[in-house]
């Protein structure tokens, strides 16, 4: 991938030639859990995403991008208001972002754009902790997994008709040659919303987000004002089960083990080998791939629309894996995300391809930029003044970890003896050098010092500046957006999240 040089792009009213002739879509894609080690576009021996690659080749690629925390919550946060992690204090599910603090309110009441969210993500969508009601509109694609896809599809069936229509789905069943599949896929789905309980053995085992595309293009497709969008992608979150043609890496023993595996804690207290963790990394490579052809084909049927042209294209992840990797500062492995995922390397270096409106030629940079930048990317794009290193920001990149959350205390202390590891949380601080980006780490009353060359290549480095975390640190401070009231969340979403192994 060649380096370029940068110059500054102005937009022009004339400029923009759709919509209100003034002002481009936004479009922002993440992939949730995808870390930048595990993708081809960062070098990864496998070929994880060559639609990510491809689509490289017309935007900004932003190689050593860092998430602004190691969780789903803080980090989604952080992007929606352009506060750090440490700023905006939303760690978790128990308080709630109040309104008119975040880039999609600010598109809505003072441009006029239309606003949607669309994923599978509790958080994002029902968790009622501020980042759902910062849209207009939000849209769901349950996290079913149907046995048969290329039988009837029950979903897409009653979308459109009443509840008396089960007679109608028995016969459409009987007419697609594929009955018994048919039923059988009517029966998962009619379990999963009644929450009837199914023997591991006669559950289906592969995630399925490509509903997430439909449902944003549909919503693109009948929008007459600018819109601004967030697709929120899950094939690579927990559970890692890629369905048939994207599960390259990982075989049958592997997509048992995932389906055994009750809670990812098993691997903190030792129930469970690390080398099984390390096992499931197949899968999620074959997870990537998943989702990068999702993306792919977003991208190609909102060019076939004539959308992308003129679209501010941001496409990220909120926080990476961790597969067993030792945490050089806490001394723990790096298991999945979160506080037990820890301050690990592989849980912030996340991948950042940015499609400026009207760009059509690559552009890569290696300094350090944080995802939290996004919002003032979307001001500078909107005012016209910005160029193809928009993300940078001049001075250090702050990523935090939030310590263990109250509604993960029950399971982690009724599985490990000791929970010192998890109780605190941890500050990071990354800037620019000759040689990479130097990452300092706080943790506790440890503190550690690593040069990050790339999304493969790390040393450690003598520990010469010890106080570095506190002194940039200090100039950031609680920014007061929180409500004062708690979160309850009801036992139906309590049920989809342990799902996803948060609580």
């Amino acid at each position: 991938m060649d380096i370029t040089m940068y110059c500054t792009v102005r937009f022009s009213a004339n400029s923009m030639s759709r919509r209100d002739e003034t002002r481009p879509n936004v479009l922002l894609i993440v992939m949730d859990s995808v870390r930048a080690r595990n993708t081809s576009l960062h070098g990864y021996e496998r070929e994880t995403t060559p639609e990510l690659e491809r689509f490289a080749e017309r935007s900004t690629v932003y190689t050593q991008a860092r998430a602004p925390s190691n969780k789903s919550i803080p980090s989604h946060a952080s992007i929606f208001t352009g506060l750090n992690a440490v700023e905006h204090q939303l760690f978790d599910s128990t308080r709630r972002l109040r309104a008119g603090n975040t880039v999609w309110e600010e598109l809505s009441d003072q441009y006029g754009y239309e606003t949607c969210v669309i994923s599978g993500n509790e958080f994002l969508i029902e968790v009622p902790i501020g980042l759902n009601t910062a849209f207009q509109s939000t849209r769901m694609e349950r996290d079913v997994r149907l046995p048969f896809p290329e039988a009837l599809d029950p979903l897409e069936f009653f979308a459109t008709g009443s509840e008396s229509r089960y007679g109608e789905f028995l016969a459409s069943a009987v007419e697609t040659g594929r009955p018994i599949r048919s039923l059988w896929n009517g029966l998962i789905l009619t379990c999963d919303f009644i929450d009837v309980p199914l023997p591991k053995r006669l559950k289906p085992s592969e995630v399925d987000c490509r509903g997430y595309t439909r449902l944003c293009l549909d919503w693109i497709s009948s929008r007459d004002a600018p819109w601004a969008a967030c697709i929120n992608y899950m094939d690579a979150h927990l559970p890692y089960l890629p369905i048939e043609g994207h599960n390259a890496w990982g075989g049958d023993r592997v997509v048992d083990l995932m389906n055994e595996i009750d809670s990812f804690w098993e691997f903190h207290s030792g129930d469970r080998p690390i080398d099984e963790l390390e096992a499931l990394e197949d899968l999620y490579d074959g997870c990537i791939h998943q989702v990068d052809s999702s993306v792919g084909h977003l991208l190609a049927r909102l060019e076939s629309m004539g959308e992308l042209e003129d679209t501010l294209v941001v496409i990220t992840s909120d926080h990476g894996e961790g597969f067993g990797e030792r945490d050089p500062v806490r001394g723990t492995r790096a298991v999945g995300h979160g506080v037990s995922g820890g301050l690990h390397e592989m849980l912030f270096h996340v991948p950042l391809l940015v499609k400026y409106p009207g760009q059509d030629a690559e552009r890569t940079t290696d300094r350090v930029v944080s995802l939290t930048h996004f919002p003032s990317v979307v001001d500078a794009v909107l005012d016209g003044n910005w160029d193809y290193e928009a993300f940078v920001t001049d001075g250090p990149v702050l990523a935090s970890m939030g310590p263990l959350a109250p509604r993960e205390e029950d399971t982690v202390r009724g599985l490990i003896d000791d929970v010192t590891p998890f109780e605190y949380g941890g500050r990071v601080v990354y800037e620019d050098s000759g040689r990479g980006v130097v990452k300092h780490v706080r943790w506790n009353s440890k503190e550690t010092k690593i040069l990050c060359r790339s999304a493969r290549e790390r040393e450690p480095l003598p520990d010469d500046d010890a106080e570095r975390v506190d002194a940039v640190f200090e100039d950031y401070s609680d920014r007061d957006v929180l409500a004062d009231e708690g979160v309850e969340i009801s036992d139906s979403t309590r049920q989809q999240l342990e799902k996803l192994g948060y609580v």
